[in-house]
């Protein structure tokens, strides 16, 4: 059996080691940080990309896996919009891996 160590345990490691494994590999994982990554911040940025591996690998993709985005906003100093980009996206956060 073909043997993988993936160094780094973020979701491109984590998807790694499990397509790995889907292959029939033998993958260990390693990550330095030592608890989970909730406190890391609260919006990650997807891709269709990543949708479609998350798919293969059997995870559930739905409307719970993050809130949907059509535009930023862009503020003044004063909070006044002085700009409004199209901005086609879903944002998650690690707590809903």
């Amino acid at each position: 059996m073909a043997r993988a160590l993936v160094i780094g345990g973020s979701l491109g490691g984590l998807f790694a080691g499990l397509l790995l494994r889907q292959a029939g590999w033998d993958v260990m994982v390693f990550e330095r940080s030592s608890g989970d990554l909730s406190s890391r911040g609260a919006g990650i940025g997807t891709r269709v990309e990543q949708f479609e591996v998350m798919r293969r690998l059997g995870i559930a993709v739905d409307e719970t896996i993050g809130v949907p985005t059509t535009a930023r906003i862009c503020l003044d100093r004063d909070g006044k919009v002085i700009a409004r980009l199209p901005f086609e996206k879903v944002l998650t956060s690690w707590a809903l891996f």
